[in-house]
């Protein structure tokens, strides 16, 4: 009955809200900076190709990040919980994480990197607010004028 009741409690939310995005854009935070020595010492990139492969890691990670906002945001209006495409892509962003972290091959790597920005805005996107209802334009006008 109390965990049941902890559980729903505003400050647990906003507490596990806040972790998940915190680790989100720790990890973002710290792979950049690594990116160049990871595609050096691990992927095996010449010096000369560091720029364009990290440019292309870093556009389809933007890309698949964009794609994944509008996926889940369209998931999370659908949906009665948002628990369920929350904990999704948390456990989603792990593996893509791990995937990034023990790969060795380029193909792998974008591919990780793709996958990891997909799951991304699940923390974010989930965690919105709720549209209460569609408002047209001429309501919000109606609403703005009084």
């Amino acid at each position: 009955m109390y965990a049941a009741r902890f559980r729903s409690s505003n400050g647990f939310i906003i507490f596990v809200v806040g972790a998940a995005v915190f680790t989100d854009m720790m990890l973002y935070g710290l792979i950049v900076p690594m990116l160049p020595y990871a595609l050096v010492d691990r992927v095996g990139i010449s010096p000369e190709d560091i720029q364009k492969w990290n440019s292309i890691l870093l556009g389809a990670f933007g890309a698949a990040l964009m794609i994944g906002s509008l996926l889940f945001g369209w998931i999370g209006d659908r949906v009665n919980t948002r628990q369920t495409p929350f904990l999704l892509g948390l456990i989603a962003l792990g593996l893509s994480t791990l995937a990034v972290a023990i790969t060795r091959t380029l193909p792998i790597l974008l591919a990780a990197r793709i996958f990891q920005a997909s799951a991304t805005p699940s923390s974010s996107t989930s965690s919105a607010p709720r549209r209460s209802a569609k408002l047209s334009a001429t309501s919000v006008w109606a609403r703005a004028s009084v």
